[in-house]
């Protein structure tokens, strides 16, 4: 590790990943002892405790975590672990952006929202406590899959980057899912919860006509503690956020179907053609239809 100041390590790359050219990698920590404050070189880290106790401590806050708790760390998040007494956990390192996983409709999921759009950057001490934890059948059936993983990366057997990503997605698709079985049979009420389901919800169906007073209803909060949550947790405006996902929808529009411009617009709950094209631009940066033309596949 690199020491960046006299309280915080950083992980390089270089020691994260066994092959810089796949940036996933699953180490499996028994009898773990503690870390010093650290943050990791442009990855992130899902962390699934499969035994004993520790102390995870993020920023200034410092929580009792045990079997079955798992959470996702950002790469900028300084984070250590103290007092740990046979503590054993799985440690996922993934650089997201180089990876590229298909997300496809994965982001409707309340568990995705929650757990890498929200929790990962969060550093809010109440939320940690309301953490989602694993039963004994979803621990065992993930542990399964990651003892799977890591050994298809060790042998780097032909097409084992595909395997792997392939089961990486199965892997975080099951954990999204867990969660959001989880919480629909109970009374979470937090605010992650509620705006991670409000997000999950504006995914599937952007372009239904949401308002400020339907989301406000839909989270129970009042206007102005709407607007800043939301804004904390997703860094744009509620209406912001969900013109940018029209504009993503309309993008994919544009390439792969050949509907004209105002079937798209209305496609994506733009009742204006002109508006859809002049928010397309300011988005995208290029008109609908040079947007196409640079874009669009030709068949042949």
């Amino acid at each position: 590790m690199l020491k960046i100041s006299n309280k915080c390590w950083m992980v390089p790359r270089s020691y994260a990943f066994k092959d810089q050219d796949f940036p996933v990698a699953v180490y499996k920590m028994e009898n773990a002892l503690p870390a010093n404050p650290h943050i990791h070189e442009n990855f992130d880290e899902i962390v699934l405790v499969t035994g004993g106790t520790c102390h995870h401590k993020i920023a200034t806050q410092c929580y009792d975590i045990g079997c079955g708790d798992i959470f996702v760390i950002s790469g900028s998040q300084i984070h250590a672990y103290e007092a740990a007494a046979h503590f054993t956990y799985y440690n996922i390192l993934i650089d997201f952006k180089k990876l590229n996983l298909p997300l496809l409709d994965l982001p409707t999921n309340t568990g995705y929202q929650v757990l890498f759009m929200i929790d990962r950057h969060s550093k809010d001490h109440k939320r940690f406590k309301q953490r989602f934890r694993l039963n004994f059948e979803q621990l065992k059936q993930c542990s399964e899959l990651l003892d799977q993983i890591q050994s298809i990366l060790d042998k780097k057997l032909t097409g084992y980057q595909f395997i792997a990503s392939g089961m990486l997605m199965q892997f975080i698709g099951f954990i999204c899912q867990c969660y959001t079985a989880d919480n629909t049979t109970s009374s979470d009420s937090s605010t992650p919860h509620l705006l991670g389901k409000l997000a999950g919800e504006m995914e599937r169906y952007p372009t239904h006509k949401f308002t400020i007073e339907d989301m406000c209803i839909r989270t129970n909060m009042s206007r102005a503690v709407f607007f800043r949550e939301f804004k904390k947790y997703y860094h744009a405006a509620p209406l912001d956020y969900l013109l940018k996902l029209r504009i993503q929808r309309a993008s994919g529009l544009l390439v792969n179907t050949g509907l004209n411009i105002s079937e798209i617009a209305l496609e994506c709950g733009f009742s204006d053609s002109s508006y859809f094209t002049l928010q397309f631009r300011r988005h995208a940066g290029l008109a609908p239809k040079q947007f196409r033309q640079r874009f669009q596949i030709k068949q042949p």
